[in-house]
C-alpha cells in the first residue's frame, strides 16, 4: 500500500462516520416539527399560519443557502464551510429550545436550514476528497445516501420520544448536542480542504437566487392559507422576477455560481428533474402525515412517526444495495 492511500484509509472511516452523521442530522433536523407541532403551538400560541411556518422555515433556509454553501465551500474551503454549518445548526437549535414566540422559532428554524446547508453542500465532496478510487467512492457515496433516508426516519422518532420525555424543547436541545458532539468531531478528524482553485464570489447570482428562492417558498407557504391572497402573488411574482435575473446574470459570469451549461448533460438534467420529483411528492406529502393522522385519525406522535419509515426506511436500504448493481448501470 502506498503512502498516499493509507492515509486515505486512515481519513476515510472517521470521514465518512462524521459527514453520514452530520447528513443524518440535517435531515433529524428537518423533520423535528412533523411530531412536535401539536405542542409546540400550543405552547406558543402558533395558529395556522405560524404553524405552516414552522413547517416550511428550515427547507425555506436550506434552499437559500444550499448553491451559496457550496460555491462558498469551493472558495474557502470544504472543511471549513461544514464544521461552521455545524455550529449554526447548534446555536440556531439552542434558540429554538429557548424560544418565547413562534416568530423566535421560525427564524431559529430558518438559521438551522442555513446551517444544514452548509452541511448538506459541503460533506459530499469531503467524501470523494478522501476516497479517490471509483468503487470505494461508490461505496461510500451509497451510506451517504443512505444517511439521507435514516434522517428521516430517525427524526420523527427521536422528536416524539424526546418531548414525550421532556416537552418539545427538548428536541431542540437533542440536535444541538448532537450538532456540538459531530463538530467537535469533524474538528478532530476531517482533513484540510483548501481550494483547489480559489476564485470570486459571485455575490451577485447568490443574491439573486437567495431573494428568488426565498420568496417562492414563501409564497408557497402563504397559499396553504388561501390562493387569492395579495402576498402570494406579490411572493411568486418578485420570486420568478429574481430568479429570472439570476439566469441572465449567470449566463453572463465567468464564474457563475451554477454553470447553466450543465443542463445540457442528459444525465444531469435527469437527476435534477428526479430530485424535484422526490421533494415536490414525497417531502411535501411526508409533511402532511403526521398532522393527518393525529388531528383526523387520533393516532399518537410517536406511532404516526413509524407510519413515516415505510417511506423512509425504504429509503435507506434502496441507496445501500444500489451500491451492488453491476458498474455500467
Amino acid at each position: 500500500m502506498t503512502q498516499a492511500s493509507g492515509r486515505v484509509g486512515a481519513q476515510g472511516a472517521p470521514t465518512l462516520a462524521v459527514v453520514s452523521g452530520a447528513t443524518m442530522l440535517a435531515l433529524i433536523v428537518f423533520t423535528v416539527p412533523l411530531t412536535t407541532l401539536e405542542p409546540t403551538g400550543r405552547t406558543l400560541g402558533a395558529g395556522p399560519g405560524a404553524q405552516a411556518w414552522l413547517l416550511s422555515a428550515m427547507p425555506l433556509g436550506a434552499a437559500t443557502g444550499l448553491l451559496g454553501a457550496g460555491a462558498l465551500g469551493d472558495t474557502c474551503g470544504r472543511r471549513m464551510v461544514f464544521l461552521w454549518g455545524l455550529a449554526v445548526v447548534a446555536a440556531a437549535s439552542a434558540v429554538g429550545a429557548l424560544a418565547g414566540s413562534a416568530f423566535t422559532l421560525i427564524l431559529a428554524r430558518i438559521a438551522q436550514g442555513l446551517g444544514g446547508a452548509a452541511v448538506l453542500a459541503c460533506g459530499l465532496g469531503l467524501i470523494g476528497g478522501v476516497f479517490s478510487e471509483d468503487r470505494a467512492r461508490t461505496m461510500a457515496t451509497a451510506v451517504w445516501a443512505a444517511a439521507l433516508g435514516a434522517g428521516v426516519a430517525a427524526g420523527p422518532i427521536f422528536a416524539a420520544f424526546l418531548t414525550a420525555a421532556g416537552g418539545w424543547t427538548a428536541a431542540y436541545w437533542g440536535t444541538g448536542l448532537l450538532a456540538i458532539t459531530l463538530l467537535l468531531a469533524g474538528y478532530a478528524v476531517l482533513p484540510d480542504s483548501g481550494a483547489k482553485r480559489p476564485r470570486r464570489v459571485d455575490w451577485m447570482g447568490t443574491i439573486l437566487l437567495m431573494a428568488g428562492l426565498a420568496m417562492v417558498m414563501s409564497g408557497l407557504t402563504e397559499m396553504r392559507l388561501g390562493w387569492a391572497r395579495p402576498p402570494v402573488g406579490i411572493l411568486l411574482g418578485g420570486g420568478f422576477a429574481f430568479l429570472a435575473g439570476f439566469v441572465f446574470v449567470e449566463a453572463r459570469h465567468r464564474d457563475p455560481i451554477l454553470d447553466l451549461s450543465l443542463f445540457r448533460s442528459a444525465g444531469f438534467a435527469g437527476a435534477t428533474v428526479a430530485a424535484f420529483a422526490s421533494g415536490a411528492g414525497v417531502l411535501a406529502l411526508m409533511t402532511l402525515v403526521p398532522t393527518l393522522l393525529s388531528r383526523a385519525m387520533d393516532v399518537g406522535a410517536l406511532e404516526a412517526a413509524f407510519v413515516l419509515c415505510a417511506w423512509s426506511a425504504t429509503s435507506v436500504v434502496s441507496a445501500l444495495a444500489a451500491r451492488w448493481l453491476p458498474e455500467r448501470l
